[in-house]
């Protein structure tokens, strides 16, 4: 029943701002609309296929300790409010410090507390209560606890978990969510490049260098948060950090989810795209950075499976004529 409840959330929520996506990019031009719609139906294959998934393979022992992981939630929050607001590191710094300490330190419980810091990134501007902190940090750790079964190894889901706690807590105590206008078209272009090195960096340093999600997500949200926001004024550096933070959710995911780094490549692609078209909606929320990671990271496999399917006759069909170029050329010598 938990797991049913954790899967109904992370996906309804995904889906909330999907649709908000959608409707940015038809607004904008309906040709954006297209690739956003595909992004979309490859990611409702995957809910659907986990789904499935859910249902015959039932996992009680998933369940994490109930106090713990609570614990571990609302300090990863706490934490990084105070981080980023009274020290003024801002929220990537101070979510990553959050996780790498947490990786270090309490390495059971870092991912507890790395879905904390998301929520510790909240905007004061929509949430200047305390009682709005608490409130999205314990409807967070709730969904952590109820979900940890389900959707398991998919980048993201920490944030997408975060901002169910924040959108909940918006919702409730009336707190205004933000906007902000589309990027132009050539900060745009950076977005995705950005993204898509930062989704592909962190895939390395977890999966190939073998330090794990949390550790590899924060090394690279740690190096941007730091180093971009240097950059000549019109790149946007600090947009471009947060960027790079929200792509290296997506490396989070493991190999089964994600086999390749082409496929995290695809997913920071992807993330890029919607962060473009997210930016004008729901501002504010803590772990809205997560859930672009998720959405990606979700429709990343199917669409990257299905285009390494329509390329491989014709990469077989390059190699065979190379072989056969190379051999006439050794045979003419």
């Amino acid at each position: 029943m938990l797991e049913h409840i954790g899967f109904t959330l992370l996906f309804g929520f995904t889906a909330l701002l999907m649709l908000h996506v959608q409707a940015h990019a038809v607004q904008y031009r309906t040709l954006y609309a297209v690739p956003i719609f595909i992004v979309l139906l490859s990611m409702l294959y995957s809910v659907a296929h986990e789904w499935v998934r859910m249902v015959r393979r039932q996992c009680p022992k998933c369940i994490p300790p109930l106090v713990p992981t609570f614990v571990a939630v609302i300090v990863g929050s706490f934490l990084t409010v105070f981080l980023a607001n009274p020290v003024g590191l801002g929220v990537v710094i101070a979510s990553s410090l959050v996780g790498l300490g947490a990786a270090w330190l309490f390495p059971k419980w870092a991912t507890a507390a790395f879905c904390g810091s998301f929520v510790g990134m909240l905007s004061p501007e929509s949430f200047p209560a305390f009682h709005q902190l608490v409130l999205a940090t314990i409807a967070a750790a709730g969904l952590f606890w109820a979900g940890a079964p389900v959707f398991i190894g998919f980048g993201g889901k920490l944030g997408t978990t975060a901002f169910f706690g924040c959108v909940v807590a918006a919702w409730l105590t009336g707190a205004p969510l933000l906007e902000a206008p589309l990027p132009s078209r050539q900060i745009a272009m950076l977005i995705l490049f950005v993204a898509a090195i930062s989704s592909a960096g962190a895939y390395v340093l977890s999966v190939r260098c073998k330090l794990g999600p949390v550790m590899g997500s924060a090394l690279v949200g740690l190096f941007a948060g730091f180093v971009l926001p240097w950059l000549p004024m019109g790149m946007n550096g600090p947009l471009l950090a947060v960027v790079a933070f929200c792509a290296s959710f997506a490396g989070m995911a493991n190999t089964e989810r994600m086999p390749t780094e082409s496929h995290a490549l695809l997913a920071g692609l992807i993330a890029g795209a919607v962060f473009v078209f997210a930016s004008p909606s729901l501002g504010g929320a803590g772990g809205k950075l997560g859930t672009i990671a998720f959405a990606s990271t979700l429709a990343a496999k199917p669409l990257g499976d299905l285009l390494i399917l329509l390329a491989t006759p014709h990469v077989k069909m390059a190699r065979a004529f190379a072989a056969a170029f190379i051999g006439d050329g050794v045979r003419d010598r």
